[in-house]
């Protein structure tokens, strides 16, 4: 039963219902890179994507990060199980400017709130050397319960030596 999806470039985020638990997740289809010939732009994608699962199955258990619950391969494609948030930081923001106004600020306790809650995950994430590379509104998610969750690990990196050694994630 899907009822929506986001798409970008790279991938696409459908909702869905896992008929034998009844959970209601999100699945996040990644195109697995094939080819007969050895390619380097396809190795780096592999690994990427490699990189991401693995980092997402790492970092599951935290409460700052969305819930990964497993993976499948089908049709030629990753999909990636995930908790299902309402919305993106950018999508709440969004709505408390068309409630509230567009000269009324964002209010501060919740901003606090974010602020708090991901500097938290982006700890939990270093503590196991791993480095986020891409915070931004629409990789930090929302619920009607008040949970406030970093995700999209796609551009995330292990660090070496505590450090990183090159540039990605969102120019802007």
């Amino acid at each position: 039963n899907i009822c929506f999806f986001l798409a970008n470039s790279r991938h696409i985020v459908k909702k869905c219902i896992h008929k034998p638990t009844n959970t209601t997740m999100a699945i996040k289809y990644l195109i697995i890179p094939q080819s007969r010939v050895q390619d380097d732009q396809i190795l780096i994608r592999l690994k990427a994507m490699r990189r991401e699962i693995d980092n997402l199955y790492m970092l599951r258990s935290w409460p700052n990060i969305v819930d990964f619950y497993g993976l499948c391969i089908y049709e030629g494609q990753a999909l990636l199980c995930m908790q299902l948030m309402d919305l993106s930081l950018k999508e709440l923001y969004i709505l408390v400017h068309n409630e509230k106004g567009k000269d009324e600020n964002f209010p501060e306790e919740l901003v606090i709130c974010v602020f708090v809650k991901i500097v938290d995950a982006l700890l939990f994430c270093k503590d196991r050397g791993i480095m986020h590379r891409d915070i931004k509104p629409t990789n930090v998610l929302v619920n009607n319960t008040g949970e406030i969750k970093l995700c999209d690990f796609g551009e995330s990196r292990i660090l070496e030596d505590g450090a990183a050694t090159s540039f990605a994630g969102t120019i802007a």
